[in-house]
């Protein structure tokens, strides 16, 4: 009840779902006026709603960005809830490609988590083929499948080449007499 000289008051709570807080800067508001808010997210955690219910509903005070907020022109109790979640921070990945020539098979390139392990499988698979070559990151391996890369930090490259053995492979030869 009003009687024209008394300026009504209400209660202004503030709540934190998750990992947070919120302050206000009172919990009993004159009508009318306004209360300002702090909010701190633990960390690791973000403002991830900022609402306030009335006996009108339900408004949206904020962002996830705010650090304070503004209830304005209070005009019956009200409850301020700050929701908080974690952060999701997507893991550090590392691509490895993959490639060969005709006369056998590769794993196709794919993704690896930073300080995963990468196995990449190679096979002949055409008759009188040999493996010939296999590179990582341009430095020749072992010709045995499969080649294994542990605690993967950077992106890396594996090329297998395949010899025909129906062919015999030519080579420059040269000598130089020094003296």
């Amino acid at each position: 009840f009003f009687d024209g000289t008394t300026i009504p008051s209400f209660n202004v709570f503030a709540t934190s779902i998750g990992s947070g807080t919120i302050v206000g800067s009172t919990t009993l508001a004159i009508q009318g006026s306004n209360v300002n808010f702090t909010i701190t997210p633990s960390s690791g955690f973000e403002l991830s709603s900022l609402t306030a219910s009335t006996s009108l509903g339900v408004i949206s005070l904020g962002t996830t960005s705010a650090t304070t907020a503004t209830l304005t022109n209070v005009q019956g109790n009200t409850d301020v809830v700050a929701t908080f979640s974690a952060i999701v921070i997507p893991p550090v990945t590392h691509l490895i490609t993959t490639s060969s020539n005709a006369g056998g098979t590769i794993d196709p390139s794919f993704i690896v988590t930073n300080g995963g392990t990468a196995t990449i499988n190679f096979a002949t698979t055409t008759p009188n083929f040999y493996i010939g070559a296999v590179l990582l990151d341009g430095v020749l391996q072992a010709s045995t499948s499969p080649v294994t890369i542990s605690n993967v930090t950077a992106p890396h490259s594996v090329s297998v080449e395949f010899f025909d053995g129906t062919t015999i492979p030519s080579f420059n030869v040269f000598a130089t007499s020094i003296g």
